[in-house]
């Protein structure tokens, strides 16, 4: 791993006590990029009703947004699907760490379409 990421093994142990803190640590930098990419995708979604009152286009632009950032990232798709095909201690903790509020706040959005 060390080896792929440029630098020598040593020093990959200095930094890190054991694989798993580098696999949190590195799952952690994909969450931070991802939520700093995220709102420049949102950004704009209209709040607006169609003419029945219900959230159509706003609904429509959010899933189309979604889907352009998960194009434009495939790391995190990448890590997010190799991740949570194996349950285990690394898919409890990223549920705890990140997943409950994604599932919140993608809760809503499923209540308002």
């Amino acid at each position: 791993m060390a080896e792929r990421a440029g630098v020598k093994k040593s020093l990959a142990q200095y930094h890190f006590e054991n694989k798993e803190v580098l696999w949190r640590e590195a799952v952690q930098q994909v969450w931070q990029q991802r939520s700093d990419a995220l709102p420049r995708y949102l950004d704009g979604v209209a709040m607006n009703m169609d003419d029945t009152g219900k959230p159509t286009q706003m609904i429509r632009d959010l899933c189309q947004r979604l889907l352009r950032f998960t194009f434009a990232h495939p790391e995190w798709v990448k890590m997010m699907f190799q991740e949570a095909s194996t349950p285990g201690p690394r898919l409890d903790w990223m549920v705890e760490n990140f997943l409950k509020a994604d599932f919140m706040d993608g809760k809503a959005m499923i209540e308002l379409a």
